[in-house]
């Protein structure tokens, strides 16, 4: 005797709960017999035929009465599974013709609700559009996990998409080395903004061993570097960028290597020329130097005497001190 349904077959049977007693039948020997399922609301039948009719898959059930025969019906509660749309993803259960959920962003991704038979496994898949990606899932009623492998009762799904976590490192920098110690280097202070993801965030810069948002490195000389900085969300999802730093001296001096002046003949003359595009103007604040003189780019120092001496070499985008060392030459 069934539950949640009933067996029937004319007014021979009429089988299952409540006052649906006459669950069996004398037929002679050969005689047809087509028993048919009836699921109660909120039920179906699927595949549910035991004993004499196990095999048969449609609701109706025909067989020859050639021995005493027992039969069954199972009947399976239906449930209704609904699925969120968002703006942002979409939701698909099964493909092509055996399709059962599509919904969310695109055209035509609007089927979201489905009854589903208890017990039924439910493989939902979310696909995040660009620049989204999925974070969770929510349920209600609520379950662990989520969604659960399988329908147990009415359930409603949301797919909780978010930003992908995008990490700016800013910039281009730029750096001038004149402005530096000895115009022999830049300090640039690079910085980096992340969004989307999950804060809080945390921000590692290249050869650095501490996070911090930004970082300060010393760049020399003229060039073109870059600078990676890593970005981790609560979530633990990463994002890398690279930040480019321009150095570029505003003037300079050729006829000097290294930022300093060697081998210099004791008593001798050294020639160098102004790479900026300002004036220039150089002074000698120690008494070695016997003089020096500017002309438009060049500036010549002479009367070297000291072993180590300096001249102050000033514009409107720079001031910087340049050493000079005597030396055999």
């Amino acid at each position: 005797k069934p539950s949640n349904g009933y067996i029937a077959w004319g007014t021979r049977i009429n089988c299952g709960p409540g006052d649906r007693t006459d669950c069996t039948e004398t037929v002679a020997h050969g005689t047809g017999v087509s028993l048919r399922a009836h699921p109660d609301t909120g039920y179906k039948f699927d595949n549910g035929w035991t004993g004499k009719c196990a095999g048969q898959t449609t609701s109706t059930c025909t067989f020859r009465m050639v021995a005493p025969a027992t039969t069954g019906a199972t009947f399976k509660k239906e449930h209704r599974l609904t699925v969120t749309s968002s703006s942002k993803g979409y939701v698909t259960w099964g493909t092509g013709q055996s399709q059962r959920i599509n919904c969310g962003s695109g055209t035509g991704r609007t089927n979201c609700t489905e009854t589903v038979l208890h017990d039924t496994s439910i493989p939902l898949a979310a696909t995040p559009n660009t620049g989204y990606r999925l974070k969770n899932w929510t349920c209600s009623p609520s379950s662990s996990p989520c969604p659960p492998a399988k329908m147990t009762g009415d359930l409603t799904v949301t797919p909780n998409f978010e930003t992908t976590l995008r990490v700016d490192a800013g910039g281009p920098y730029q750096g001038d080395p004149a402005t530096g110690h000895f115009h022999t280097s830049a300090t640039v202070y690079v910085h980096a903004t992340a969004s989307g993801g999950t804060p809080p965030y945390t921000y590692r810069w290249e050869d650095k061993s501490k996070d911090s948002r930004g970082a300060l490195y010393l760049f020399g000389p003229s060039g073109l570097y870059k600078k990676s900085v890593t970005v981790t969300d609560a979530d633990g999802e990463t994002a890398t960028a690279t930040a480019t730093i321009s150095i570029t001296r505003s003037g300079g001096l050729s006829g000097a290597s290294d930022d300093s002046a060697h081998n210099v003949p004791l008593g001798g003359a050294l020639t160098l020329i102004w790479g900026g595009t300002s004036a220039v103007t150089a002074i000698s604040e120690d008494a070695s130097i016997a003089s020096v003189s500017v002309n438009g780019a060049e500036i010549v120092v002479s009367g070297i005497l000291a072993g180590r001496t300096e001249i102050v070499v000033k514009s409107d985008q720079s001031e910087f001190r340049l050493p000079i060392e005597v030396g055999d030459n």
